[in-house]
C-alpha cells in the first residue's frame, strides 16, 4: 500500500517539506524530506480517529504521542514508560478503521469523506443547527445554563487591609489574575474595594475561588493569555446576567460582600 500511495500521490508534490528540530545532545539540525505516502496515510488516519475517537481520547492520544516520539528518536524505545504509552496507543486505535476519501491536488491533499462501522456520529441522533433528537430545546437550554454556571465565588476575599479613601473605608486585595473583561480600567495586581457594591451590570468585583473544575476552567487575561482558574485564586471579573432576550433589563440581584456567585466563561470573555 506504501507503494502504491508513493506512486500516486509523489507528481503532486505531497509530503515535500524542510523539518528543523533538535537532537538528543541538543544541537539543531535542518533536513529536507520527501514523505508523500507517510503524508497521506497519517492526514487520512487522523480524519479517520476524528469520526471514531471521543474528544477526550484524542487529547490525551495526542498528549502522549509527542514525547512518545522523543523518545523513539532518542533511542530510548526500551524505557518501560514506552510500553505504557503503546498500551494506550493499542487501545485507542481498537476501533479506528474505515474508509477515507483523498483528494489530491498540485502540493495539496483534501479529504473528501470518512466512513467508518464506528462512527461516532452515527451512534446518536444529535446533530448541529435546530433538528431536535435525543433531546429537546429545553433540555439543551438546561445544559447551557449547568455549563456556564461552572465555578462557585464567593465576594470579597478575607486577606485583605482597610484604607479609607473619601470617607470611605476601602480595602486593598493583592489579585491571582485579572479578566480580560476589565482591561479598560488598567487595574493592577493589587486593587482597592469597597463594602458597597452596586448591583449593576458592569460593575468590577473582586472574588476567590471556592472549587475546581476539570472543564470550562479558563480566564482570558488582559495581556490576551488564558490562564486556568482554580481554587483559591482571587480573580477580578465584572458583574453580568444572563439574558433570555435582548429586552431584559440590565439589572441583576442585590450582591454584598461573602455572597456566591457564578462565572460565567465563553470562547471570548467571562463574566462573573
Amino acid at each position: 500500500m506504501i507503494e502504491a500511495l508513493e506512486a500516486v500521490a509523489a507528481p503532486f508534490g505531497i509530503g515535500r517539506g524542510i523539518h528543523l528540530g533538535d537532537t538528543i545532545i541538543g544541537a539543531k539540525g535542518r533536513v529536507a524530506f520527501e514523505a508523500p505516502a507517510a503524508e497521506a496515510l497519517l492526514t487520512a488516519h487522523r480524519e479517520l480517529e476524528k469520526l471514531v475517537l471521543t474528544g477526550r481520547q484524542q487529547r490525551i492520544k495526542e498528549l502522549v504521542a509527542q514525547p512518545y516520539g522523543d523518545l523513539v528518536h532518542e533511542g530510548q524505545l526500551l524505557d518501560p514508560v514506552c510500553r505504557d504509552i503503546e498500551a494506550l496507543l493499542l487501545s485507542s486505535q481498537e476501533r479506528v478503521t474505515g474508509d477515507v476519501h483523498i483528494l489530491l491536488r498540485p502540493g495539496n491533499l483534501f479529504i473528501e469523506g470518512v466512513e467508518s462501522p464506528y462512527s461516532l456520529m452515527a451512534a446518536s441522533k444529535g446533530v448541529y443547527g435546530e433538528a431536535v433528537g435525543e433531546w429537546s430545546p429545553a433540555d439543551a437550554l438546561g445544559f447551557s445554563k449547568i455549563v456556564s454556571l461552572t465555578v462557585c465565588f464567593t465576594v470579597v476575599p478575607a486577606n485583605t487591609r482597610r484604607t479609607r479613601k473619601h470617607g470611605q473605608w476601602m480595602r486593598s486585595v493583592v489579585v491571582d489574575k485579572v479578566a480580560s473583561v476589565t482591561q479598560a480600567c488598567g487595574l493592577s495586581h493589587e486593587v482597592r474595594i469597597a463594602a458597597d457594591i452596586p448591583s449593576e451590570e458592569g460593575v468590577v468585583v473582586v472574588v476567590e475561588v471556592l472549587n475546581n473544575k476539570s472543564t470550562y476552567n479558563t480566564l482570558e487575561l488582559t495581556s490576551g493569555r488564558m490562564a486556568k482558574v482554580g481554587k483559591g485564586d482571587i480573580v477580578v471579573g465584572a458583574l453580568a446576567i444572563v439574558r433570555r432576550c435582548s429586552a431584559t433589563p440590565a439589572t441583576c440581584r442585590a450582591v454584598k460582600p461573602g455572597d456566591i456567585i457564578q462565572m460565567l466563561i465563553s470562547a471570548a470573555c467571562w463574566h462573573l
